[in-house]
């Protein structure tokens, strides 16, 4: 009896190796959990920005957000139920890995939202290799209203001109400029997930004559010594 029971054994475990040896290993199956990753050649503040954009809308419920100066990881819900967690890994800076896992396992859902976020990332290059912009992101912990304050003090001890000063309830926009630099605009967003926290988005025009990196990070310093100052 035992003899018989480890030949069924035996049989069914060669049968399952030789099943699953099909020659195309692109996405795995684990715990009813299907995953797949892809790289990009981009930092990860633009990737957090093209997963957050792909998973935006009535489909999906974002349930969760985590950010880290590498990544980080977005929790979203599907109104079937299907659970959506991308997450992201760019340690590198210049290059950015997302991955993708969907529960309960569904392959067209994940080939879907990858291709969201790939439409999403090459769209973002198409912008900006169309209006010439450069950009740099980050995100502090203080208030809309607060950081709103900062960048306005900012652009006062750099002699900025403020042309533009838009505000919403969760967003604001300022626009500066001075005679010797392109115009510079910050565009203000307040974290849904957490509202003590305040994403700000600093970006110029690029100019034949370069220079525009060396400028946003004269201004990026120059709001965060407000924000950070030197205690006394």
């Amino acid at each position: 009896m035992r003899k018989d029971l480890l030949i069924v054994l035996a049989v069914a475990l060669l049968s399952a190796c030789a099943s699953s040896d099909d020659g195309e290993p692109e996405r795995t199956v684990v715990g009813g959990t299907l995953s797949d990753e892809q790289s990009y050649e981009v930092p990860a503040a633009e990737a957090w920005k093209a997963v957050e954009a792909a998973l935006e809308g009535s489909e999906f419920t974002v349930e969760r957000r985590r950010r880290d100066d590498c990544g980080g990881k977005i929790v979203a819900r599907r109104e079937d139920g299907h659970r959506v967690t991308v997450t992201i890994h760019a340690p590198e800076r210049k290059a950015a890995e997302i991955a993708v896992y969907v529960e309960p396992a569904d392959q067209a859902l994940v080939r879907a939202v990858q291709e969201r976020i790939g439409a999403k990332l090459s769209l973002k290059k198409a912008r900006s290799d169309l209006f010439g912009e450069t950009s740099l992101e980050a995100s502090y912990e203080i208030g809309l209203e607060a950081a709103v304050t900062v960048v306005l003090r900012a652009c006062r001890a750099l002699a900025f001109e403020v042309v533009v000063q838009q505000r919403e309830k969760e967003r604001a926009r300022i626009e500066v400029r001075d005679r010797n630099s392109p115009p510079v605009r910050f565009t203000l967003q307040q974290g849904e997930a957490d509202p003590s926290e305040t994403r700000i988005v600093i970006a110029t025009e690029k100019t034949p004559e370069g220079g525009e990196k060396d400028l946003l990070r004269r201004v990026r310093r120059e709001v965060e010594r407000h924000l950070f100052p030197a205690s006394e």
